[in-house]
């Protein structure tokens, strides 16, 4: 029986026999670990069919088995060393004994290694050896020859402490001379009682890993021979004494700050995270405890992320490993530094000639007679004005507004209410209906009306009757082919209509096509050989309805093909890859229907059947080769098919009502589309979309009916999400976290269960959230976030045909 264990006081043992256990430091958890650096909900243990699978949920600081980061669900083993941020556990077999761990004997191999044409010795008395001074080693020798990797198990000199990192250095023999290197150890690297990175080690040197010592020692006679200071940098040149050439050392490579402190990167290889054992220290939550390292070779310096939770950015682009540029601009989650590598105020090493003091004075009388002194005030001022109006204006010019980093803040910038009482609003839509260049905001509601509001004030442009019950939210497209965009919206009836940007009709479905009640938005796509989109609207009576969106005649349905209503809003995507746009619904029977269109007429590609749906819209992923489609049903789980032929690939057992649709983006920075599902009662759950295995869950504690929308709010690379509640709230998730991170109240408002719509209204280049609740309350709240000017970025319910990013 496989049981987790704690090391060094943590909670008792807990055998891995319950189907979820659950970890982190708030009280409601199956293991509580009241721990810094432990995230509330931290991770938590999957037992099925006798094994066991360690999922982080999102921690802040991530969850670790041997070292190496868990992303996704990763089966534990007998032996293996779990870490909780620092907190760390060890999975035991309480049936079986542990295996005996012996350090690797030295082969022929190994002297291979040796420098070429130098003389190849077998160690023995008098060669480079670590001899154990205390603790785990105390008394035992370990002979170096070749390379040597130290750590825990597996490693070639291996040491049986839980301080000492998995692979905690590297010990190289080559050419005689004997070096050590840090390999980003949590608990750091010690020679003669300082930290270090890099270092050549000579006879006599103590050696630290954590508490665990050694002592060097070399061959016979090596503490008489002459020692070798550790070479300086190619560039530094010791200044000379006295008279004579004057050489000056070129600058250290430095981080900068915000407030100007100084990180130098001094020596060949540095770590960078949150706690003290790191070289580069940055006391943030957002910073993981061991978050990247910075390696130099050839003058150059290299970032490189070390698995971080919130992830490594430099110039805003997310980085694995990026060699850096004077000036470049790193992220490390939410801390900001500069990259200066020395050059910035001295290029190269600067040689002064030695100068008699009588050569001075006369060199300096010289030079005042040929040129005023307040030219060269002159000169720097205008130097450093032309520098201070690029900085200033180098990303006007480059296009792009420059993200704010400072804390996250939400205001109202205007509302507006339906008129004469009027509730029931579906979710907007946003787009330039008169050509202005803002964005306008269109409103279709209960009573039949539909609202156009001037997006920088929200003051009214038309509101028009267009129909007898207005449920499905509208869409937006230039039928015309004036080039501004139309609206269509679909009614309790049946009608489906289509207006300009006046709120005049432009025309309206024949009543005799019998199509029922139009529940979910239609979507625009071209079916037909004209030049303008065509209009594909779910129908109670007739399936999927094709309409010339031009004038508003029939082109085909799928009633022979449908069993149910289809009150699902249609996904657009190629989802045979045959290059052509297909359309996938589903209907309340639970019939997953997949069409294909052309020559004006319809085809059924597939159909599956999955349990009732609530109006839930099915998504669409394509993760490489792999494409799914990805449907929330009502209590049955939420079940991916293969979009190519629909048959079941993954189902997640999630027994919840999903009235929200789940929607597609990469949720952990993997750059795989996962899989975002918010079900009735405000749980959040994000899946693999490969797997179906949960990524992070979440509970918000109020329920959600409303389709999130995703921007990323925090510049970290991923999108996060901005939630309506039925409390009338708007509610913004962290997706790193699964934490909301700013909650707001909105005055007036009773439930939403319209979805939010994002872009700027109002061309101030920021980003705003539009919202419509039930009671008839139109609104607009401006967030201190960037956004493209006039832009939307989730202009529609669902945010585009795929409904996701």
């Amino acid at each position: 029986m496989l049981q987790l264990n704690f090391i060094k006081g943590g909670p008792q043992p807990v055998a891995l026999t319950q189907q979820r256990i659950t970890i982190g430091r708030d009280k409601s958890n199956t293991i509580v670990l009241d721990a810094a650096g432990v995230s509330g909900f931290h991770a938590e243990i999957q037992t099925e069919n006798g094994k066991s699978f360690l999922v982080d949920l999102g921690s802040s600081n991530g969850t670790f088995v041997n070292g190496k980061k868990v992303v996704g669900r990763q089966e534990l083993k007998a032996w293996d060393k779990v870490a909780f941020e620092k907190v760390e556990a060890e999975v035991v077999d309480t049936e079986k004994r542990r295996p005996t761990q012996v350090s690797r004997a030295i082969t022929d191999a190994d002297l291979k290694g040796a420098a070429p044409n130098a003389t190849q010795v077998r160690p023995g008395v008098g060669g480079w050896m670590l001899v154990g001074q205390g603790g785990a080693v105390a008394g035992k020798t370990f002979p170096v020859t070749g390379k040597k990797i130290i750590g825990r198990e597996g490693c070639d000199i291996t040491i049986d402490d839980q301080m000492i990192s998995r692979r905690h250095a590297e010990i190289a023999l080559s050419g005689g001379v004997l070096t050590l290197v840090d390999l980003g150890s949590a608990n750091g690297t010690f020679v003669n009682g300082k930290k270090t990175a890099r270092v050549t080690l000579k006879a006599g040197d103590q050696v630290a890993f954590d508490k665990v010592v050694f002592k060097v020692e070399g061959p016979a006679g090596d503490s008489a021979k002459t020692s070798v200071r550790q070479a300086v940098n190619a560039t530094a040149v010791r200044p000379a004494s006295g008279s004579g050439t004057q050489v000056l050392e070129a600058p250290i490579a430095a981080l900068v700050d915000s407030a100007g402190k100084r990180y130098p990167l001094k020596g060949d290889s540095l770590t960078i995270g949150r706690t003290a054992a790191n070289d580069i220290a940055l006391d943030d939550a957002t910073v993981s405890g061991s978050h990247a390292r910075l390696t130099s070779a050839a003058g150059s310096w290299t970032l490189e992320d070390s698995g971080s939770s919130n992830g490594t950015f430099v110039n805003g682009d997310k980085v694995t490993s990026r060699q850096l540029k004077p000036g470049d601009k790193l992220r490390f989650g939410k801390v900001e530094l500069s990259f200066e590598d020395g050059t910035a105020s001295v290029s190269g090493t600067q040689v002064l000639s030695a100068v008699d003091e009588a050569t001075r004075t006369s060199s300096q009388t010289a030079a005042k007679k040929g040129i005023p002194a307040w030219a060269y005030g002159l000169v720097g001022f205008l130097i450093v004005a032309g520098g201070l109006g690029f900085f200033l204006g180098k990303d006007k010019l480059a296009g792009t507004p420059p993200q704010i980093e400072a804390k996250l803040q939400c205001g109202k910038s205007w509302s507006q209410q339906l008129s004469a009482g009027r509730r029931g609003p579906t979710t907007p839509v946003l787009a330039d209906i008169n050509g202005d260049q803002f964005l306008d905001v269109v409103v279709a509601d209960a009573s039949g009306f539909v609202l156009a509001l001037d997006g920088a004030e929200g003051k009214k442009i038309f509101e028009a009757e267009a129909a007898d019950r207005i449920l499905a939210p509208p869409v937006a497209g230039d039928l015309s082919g004036d080039g501004i965009d139309d609206i269509v919206v679909a009614s309790n009836s049946g009608q489906v209509v289509a207006l300009n940007g006046r709120g005049q009709t432009l025309w309206s479905s024949d009543g005799n096509l019998n199509l029922g009640p139009v529940l979910n938005r239609p979507v625009l796509a071209k079916v037909n050989d004209d030049e303008q989109p065509d209009v594909i609207v779910p129908t109670s009576n007739k399936g999927l309805v094709a309409l010339d969106g031009g004038r508003g005649w029939k082109i085909w349905d799928t009633a022979e093909m449908t069993r149910g209503k289809a009150i699902t809003s249609p996904l657009v995507a190629d989802i045979n890859g045959d290059g052509q746009d297909d359309f996938v619904t589903v209907t309340d029977q639970g019939q997953v229907l997949a069409v294909t269109t052309q020559n004006g007429k319809v085809w059924q590609i597939w159909e599956a059947n999955v349990p009732q749906v609530y109006y839930a819209s099915p998504a669409f992923v394509q993760a490489g080769d792999q494409a799914l489609i990805v449907v929330a049903t009502d209590g049955g789980g939420v079940i991916a098919l293969h979009a190519d032929t629909g048959r079941p690939f993954w189902t997640a057992a999630i027994s919840q009502r999903f009235f929200a649709s789940p929607i597609v983006c990469d949720a952990n920075g993997d750059k795989v589309p996962d899989v975002v599902a918010v079900a009735d009662n405000g749980d959040i759950h994000v899946l693999d979309s490969l797997t179906g295995d949960e990524i992070w869950s979440s509970a918000l504690g109020v329920s959600v009916q409303a389709t999130p929308a995703l921007y990323d709010v925090n510049n970290d690379g991923l999108m996060d999400l901005i939630i309506l509640d039925s409390q009338g709230g708007i509610r913004i998730v962290d997706m790193a976290r699964g934490r909301v991170v700013l909650p707001v109240q909105v005055p007036g408002a009773d439930s939403f269960i319209a979805s939010p719509l994002l872009g700027d209204v109002n061309n101030d280049s920021m980003v705003d959230i539009i919202a419509a609740s039930q009671n008839g309350a139109v609104v607009s709240y401006g967030l201190n976030r960037v956004a493209p000017k006039s832009q939307a970025l989730w202009p529609v319910f669902l945010g585009n045909d795929q409904h996701g990013m």
